[in-house]
């Protein structure tokens, strides 16, 4: 009899933690994805976003133009950085956070890279007023060891995307051409 009082509760507890799970998910579905293609435009709390390139190069490049990023980042020469330039013109007086910036494959995820932001502009805060713009560089890191081996060995053939966070319910995704 107590085993089947427990059987019962368990199945009560069970069922409650599905409808809960259901409920959350209709109240706060799954962002909408805009796809925005590399060199066309979109616009994000008043500044217009647009990539201008994208490319990859080796940790041990960053490492000679950037020495802080050594400093702090500490990792294996198997690494590779995500170089992505951006172009930022104001619609009004607005700015961005580039820490609300992020690459993303299909196996991870990574935010710029704070140490070089701070090296070269001193925030990672860009104001504009109307109609300014201005060129950005962002390097994000992607470490060997955050990939299976596999996966690793197919780096040339990934698919990259720069996503500006905290967009619900939209999701604003850049299709990068690495």
């Amino acid at each position: 009899m107590k085993k089947i009082c427990i059987g019962i509760l368990l199945l009560l507890a069970v069922i409650l933690g599905i409808t809960n799970c259901i409920k959350v998910n209709r109240k706060y579905p799954n962002p909408q994805m805009v796809l925005i293609k590399e060199g066309e435009e979109s616009e994000y709390n008043g500044v217009g976003i647009q990539i201008k390139k994208a490319e990859t190069i080796g940790w041990k490049e960053l490492k000679q133009k950037y020495p802080v990023a050594a400093e702090v980042h500490e990792t294996v020469d198997e690494s590779q950085v995500v170089h992505v330039t951006l172009s930022l013109t104001g619609y009004e007086d607005s700015g961005v956070d580039l820490t609300e910036i992020a690459v993303q494959n299909e196996f991870a995820s990574t935010q710029a890279m704070y140490s070089v932001l701070q090296e070269t502009m001193g925030t990672s805060r860009i104001n504009l007023t109307d109609g300014e713009k201005k060129e950005v560089e962002l390097y994000f890191l992607f470490c060997k060891e955050w990939f299976y081996d596999t996966d690793w060995k197919n780096w040339d053939t990934m698919n990259f995307y720069l996503e500006i966070l905290h967009t619900y319910p939209m999701r604003y995704c850049f299709e990068l051409d690495i």
